[in-house]
């Protein structure tokens, strides 16, 4: 997307015309460069998110049992093969994490009072540990549940998006040196959808595209923020057909898309588009049919494009198991999934330095694991 002052509204709208020019995706061509054997970063734990630095680092957190206080948040950090955990002593519910170098932000849902939004932050170096209350717990909440939600942390600035109760409501607030700002135009008007993803522009806009709420999945539908008045921008992306776990970026004038979409089979099959050439172009991803509990991770490292989701061999659902790794260099396309479990696996996180991809899941249901958060790094 190429940005001036108006460049929100042009950059995002002028290829709208141009949406459906879909390019087929050619073959995968050849397999995802060797994966390294899977490490286990926290035993007896689950509900992962993760963050990998341009440097190689990734950082996240994940629900832990301890056997003194029950189930608590756990922040790591490692390079693909080695982790170190640190406890926080926080009970809740991850949906989001974010790193700025400095600190760990992970949004959660506590366990007590149904329906608050926290943000836990924790200095690397300090260990000072901040709760910052997003949306208070009250008696209109009870029923509420924190289903989805998304963090962007850049320049000094932090953004919170959360889904509650399965996509009903959606609000995407400002968060400016750790202190939350409520008014226009730091607060987006409420807006519905479900798995929401962030993004920062070269102007310092805000770009959010999500999903709508099942049952319908509706579409896939991207919001702007400019930053020169706060006015939001609706776009949409697709409209019906159904779509999930979306996501975007944006580098180098450049906005990037990508989602699940569900096909007359009622598999998923994972959809890109950019504006590099300066309309929308469409292209489905080669690789396999998305299944299980369907999450998607896009990311460019290495002059590679990459995405990462669960999927399963085509004509059966005996094997939803595996992580699915498909990366485009220059017009070449390659492929490769990871048979972790014969049980279903969970993407939690993935992301690349240097072009070299690292993936957390957890292998859900797995016996033979012992159940937990586990990582594997491209050698």
């Amino acid at each position: 997307m190429r940005l001036r002052r108006s460049g929100v509204v042009a950059g995002l709208v002028a290829g709208v015309s141009a949406v459906a020019i879909a390019v087929s995706a050619t073959s995968a061509s050849a397999a995802v460069g060797a994966f390294k054997a899977r490490v286990l970063i926290g035993a007896k734990c689950l509900d992962g998110w993760t963050q990998t630095s341009s440097t190689g680092v990734t950082r996240g957190v994940m629900r832990c049992e301890t056997t003194a206080t029950g189930t608590e948040l756990v922040l790591f950090t490692g390079n693909g093969t080695i982790y170190s955990k640190i406890r926080t002593g926080v009970k809740g519910i991850p949906v989001a994490f974010a790193d700025d170098g400095t600190s760990y932000f992970a949004l959660y849902e506590p366990e007590s009072g149904r329906g608050a939004v926290m943000l836990l932050k924790r200095n690397h170096t300090t260990g000072v540990q901040t709760k910052i209350t997003i949306r208070a717990a009250t008696a209109a909440t009870a029923d509420d549940f924190l289903h989805s939600g998304a963090l962007l942390v850049s320049g000094g600035k932090y953004w919170v998006a959360y889904t509650v109760n399965n996509g009903a409501i959606l609000w995407g607030k400002t968060l400016t040196k750790q202190n939350l700002v409520p008014s226009l135009p730091a607060t987006m008007p409420a807006v519905f959808g479900w798995q929401p993803s962030l993004a920062r522009t070269g102007t310092g806009s805000v770009a959010m595209v999500i999903a709508q709420p099942p049952p319908f999945e509706a579409g896939i539908i991207v919001r702007y923020r400019t930053k020169a008045d706060g006015t939001w921008i609706r776009y949409v992306v697709r409209s019906g057909g159904g779509g999930i776990s979306p996501q975007i970026s944006w580098s180098s004038g450049v906005t990037r898309i990508s989602w699940l979409e569900r096909t007359a089979t009622g598999d998923y099959k994972v959809v890109y588009q950019d504006n590099a050439t300066g309309s929308w172009v469409r292209t489905s991803v080669p690789g396999l049919p998305g299944g299980g509990w369907p999450r998607l991770r896009m990311f460019t490292s290495g002059g590679k494009l990459t995405f990462v989701y669960s999927g399963h061999a085509v004509g059966t659902r005996a094997s939803e198991a595996q992580i699915v790794v498909t990366q485009r260099s220059g017009t070449t396309w390659s492929t490769t999934a990871l048979s972790t479990s014969s049980y279903g696996n969970l993407l939690l996180g993935a992301g690349s330095a240097g072009g070299k991809t690292i993936v957390v899941f957890y292998p859900r249901y797995d016996p033979d694991l012992n159940r937990g958060v586990y990582s594997r790094r491209q050698a």
